[in-house]
């Protein structure tokens, strides 16, 4: 029985996965697409509820518990919370935008990893 190189199974996999890749990128015009950071952002969800489990795992470090975080941050006053909001949707923004250009990078690398 002959044993399977490990090196061609890894080259295998990497074909497969530019050509997935390859798929994606025909299916899409050579001008990339406008994507609208608003659809990825929160809407009219409560921001503290939609990011409750990320911020709770948080306080939890430091011995806080959820329920008094809730607590607290509805005693905040009405003018602070929508600065927190808006501070935090703009990093959230800055996220998505980072993690498009790290797809577009590793897309980048694939194609000339591929070609050479």
């Amino acid at each position: 029985m002959a044993k399977e190189d490990p090196h061609a199974r890894d080259e295998n996999e990497l074909e497969i996965g530019v050509e997935e890749m390859q798929t994606d990128s025909d299916v899409s015009s050579d001008s990339e697409p406008e994507f609208d950071l608003s659809e990825a952002i929160i809407g009219e969800q409560d921001w503290f509820d939609f990011e409750n489990d990320y911020i709770a795992k948080i306080m939890a470090t430091l011995d806080v518990s959820e329920e008094s975080m809730k607590e607290k941050w509805s005693m905040l006053p009405m003018e602070s919370k929508p600065r927190f909001e808006e501070e935090w949707r703009e990093i959230r923004a800055k996220e998505i935008e980072l993690a498009l250009k790290k797809t577009k990078l590793i897309r980048k690398m694939i194609s000339q990893v591929r070609d050479s």
